[in-house]
């Protein structure tokens, strides 16, 4: 009598399968980033696409925390997705930052939706935007991991500081958006203008509710001229990036403070992110005091 073949596991509904083709995480690419590159590849907008790689978890791909942590189960759901192992898709989260930039992060699980919301309003982390470089959103069109830190603020590989708004609209640009192209601006236009072009009889750019579609790979750039600006960005990524001994982290960070403090001049801080100013405040054209 012939064996019995069992039958296959079912799949439930909501159920992670594994897909067919994943494009390869770039050098130090966040997690949003990558995530929107896949949905590019399968022609999937929109957050729908979520809850198909597993991330279904309440609180965690929020976008004031995507991109911050996974729980172990978003994390094994993602991988049984994508076929990329844990320490892969770990690498992509500033969660990897806790034991430099980024300490006091909350254990998972993250069931509750506010837990991971509350403890990045007081981290020192780019909450609802990122900074970008222009010409790497033109070169390959990927948003890095540490584009969403204030410790980041010059491009080591285009020797220019880094952008954070669209050169078309002016506002803060965040790097999120599901399956399609992350080097335009998908802000819709505000409302205030369109109501104030109204009031004055001026014609409208765009329809009402349109998306701005402003260039990000566009913008303007200025070139770093200042050698210590750039050998502090080096040291600071390598502080980041555990390039530097666990035992020497503090000591690193301690110094790389007072680098920071020595090196940025009254321009560059003209030019720093809201993040930075209070930090470092300006008695007018003097140095910080603080």
């Amino acid at each position: 009598m012939p064996a019995q073949v069992p039958d296959p596991p079912r799949l439930r509904p909501g159920d992670p399968r594994l897909l067919p083709a994943v494009p390869v995480p770039g050098w130090q690419e966040s997690l949003p980033s990558w995530i929107n590159r896949l949905c590019l590849a399968y022609e999937v907008r929109g957050p729908d696409s979520i809850p198909a790689l597993g991330l279904n978890v309440r609180g965690e791909m929020r976008p004031t925390t995507a991109g911050l942590a996974l729980s172990p189960p978003s994390i094994a759901a993602l991988g049984a997705a994508t076929g990329f192992s844990e320490q892969t898709i770990g690498g992509m989260l500033l969660s990897r930052f806790t034991a430099t930039a980024l300490p006091n992060l909350p254990r998972p699980p993250y069931g509750h939706p506010g837990a991971l919301t509350a403890w990045a309003a007081g981290a020192w982390a780019l909450r609802r935007h990122s900074n970008f470089c222009p010409r790497c959103l033109a070169r390959d069109g990927r948003w890095r991991l540490e584009w969403k830190l204030p410790w980041s603020f010059v491009c080591l590989d285009h020797m220019i500081y880094l952008c954070n708004r669209c050169p078309q609209c002016g506002r803060t640009q965040s790097g999120l958006c599901w399956g399609r192209d992350s080097r335009e601006c998908r802000l819709m236009q505000p409302a205030s203008d369109v109501a104030a072009l109204l009031r004055a009889d001026l014609p409208l750019q765009k329809e009402p509710n349109a998306v701005c579609r402003g260039r990000l790979d566009e913008a303007a750039t200025v070139p770093v001229t200042d050698a210590r600006a750039f050998e502090g960005q080096e040291r600071l990524m390598r502080w980041l990036y555990g390039a530097v001994d666990e035992s020497a982290r503090e000591e690193e960070f301690a110094s790389l403070t007072a680098l920071a403090a020595q090196c940025l001049t009254p321009e560059t801080l003209r030019r720093a992110q809201p993040e930075l100013r209070p930090v470092l405040p300006l008695d007018g054209d003097a140095w910080p005091r603080t």
